[in-house]
């Protein structure tokens, strides 16, 4: 099984979107996406996810980096990543990550830059992976990070 774990502040959620409807949070601080078990050669399920910072007035200059692959090798067309102000089940990621943000920094020119949705909240992030032919990749945990400015 194939899990993202997203780390967010305070007062901060990483929101979760199946069949059009928000996921119930019980975990604000840390939240886990399944992507469930790829094969080789195969293309995950999307994943459907939002930022959302509801203390702040406003948040501006949001960012998605990748932090960690999970053990899985690193490409530029493995990690898939599109934004969009639609909620859509049928959208499919046409770009990808383009290398790893190892720094943790918000500056990381690998990071994905989200537009907003709202004065609170990002587009709506759709995430998978292509995982290639020759990848071996089982259970492992793949972290992407939110970047932002804030002003509460």
């Amino acid at each position: 099984m194939t899990t993202i774990v997203t780390d967010v502040p305070s007062g901060a959620e990483t929101v979760q979107f199946v069949n059009g409807q928000q996921i119930d949070q019980t975990n604000k601080k840390f939240r886990a996406l399944q992507f469930g078990t790829i094969s080789p050669g195969e293309l995950s399920k999307t994943i459907i996810t939002a930022f959302r910072f509801n203390t702040a007035q406003a948040i501006t200059g949001i960012k998605l980096g990748l932090i960690n692959t999970g053990g899985l090798p690193f490409a530029n067309n493995v990690f898939g990543i599109t934004s969009s102000p639609v909620l859509d089940e049928n959208i499919v990621p046409t770009t990808y990550f383009q290398g790893v943000n190892t720094d943790g920094l918000a500056t990381n020119g690998f990071n994905i830059g989200i537009n907003n949705l709202n004065t609170v909240t990002s587009e709506y992030v759709y995430l998978n992976i292509n995982l290639p032919n020759n990848a071996d990749f089982g259970a492992g945990v793949i972290r992407l990070k939110w970047f932002f400015d804030y002003d509460d």
